[in-house]
């Protein structure tokens, strides 16, 4: 009884794989709002984000004296720090959520061809 249940297990597994059909969901991308920030809602966000960098910045100070990272990656995430930041000033502190999605979509079209 136990082979005979195996063997319809292995027979139904088998089968399984080599029926598998690709089964991908409808796109229901929802379109982005166009949102615009108010002057005093920036303000708010550069402040915050000023803070965060200046917290950064100190993590990776420390990283640096505890001799986990040296100066010269230190200065690269610095530099990478502030090209985020003036991204963000210059986008209105509106992120861009759809980061790469065009990508991914070149990918997957690729992929099913």
């Amino acid at each position: 009884m136990k082979k005979i249940l195996s063997i319809c297990m292995v027979s139904l597994l088998s089968f399984s794989v080599m029926f598998n059909i690709n089964i991908h969901a409808e796109d229901t991308a929802v379109e982005k709002p166009n949102v615009e920030l108010k002057e005093d809602q920036k303000k708010v966000l550069d402040q915050m984000y000023g803070e965060l960098l200046e917290k950064h910045k100190q993590i990776i100070e420390k990283y640096v004296e505890f001799g986990l990272m040296s100066k010269e990656e230190a200065d690269k995430k610095f530099e990478r720090l502030q090209q985020f930041h003036e991204k963000l000033k210059e986008s209105g502190y509106v992120p861009n959520w759809e980061h790469g999605k065009k990508e991914k979509e070149k990918y997957h079209k690729n992929k099913d061809q």
